[in-house]
């Protein structure tokens, strides 16, 4: 999957997508490749995306970022919070602690 990452930018710089509509984004540990995910998601998914990133830096101003397996994650100091998937018909968070959550979501998890 390593080749992927380093392989998925073109000529122009600009971001592939994967067959689930996932962008390729090369791993890095800051914001930037994070903001460059969120810039290429397509359509709606664009919005969606900006509004989570917004939230999270309200919430948690200090929040740590990173992209690994073209992946965004969101974390503080003490571990990793949340990642963001793109696929061709929707937008997906998962909650890295979603068991420590409180109080919990209403709809179970499949986990």
């Amino acid at each position: 999957m390593g080749d992927h990452e380093s392989d998925a930018m073109t000529n122009t710089d600009k971001p592939t997508h994967s067959l689930t509509g996932d962008p390729y984004i090369p791993k890095d540990d800051s914001d930037a490749p994070v903001q460059a995910y969120l810039s290429a998601m397509s359509e709606w998914k664009n919005v969606i995306g900006m509004q989570i990133n917004e939230t999270v830096e309200t919430v948690f101003p200090e929040v740590r970022k990173k992209v690994r397996w073209n992946t965004p994650f969101f974390g503080k100091q003490n571990g990793w919070l949340l990642v963001m998937y793109c696929d061709k018909k929707y937008a997906q968070i998962g909650f890295l602690n979603g068991s420590s959550l409180n109080p919990m979501p209403p709809k179970a998890s499949k986990v």
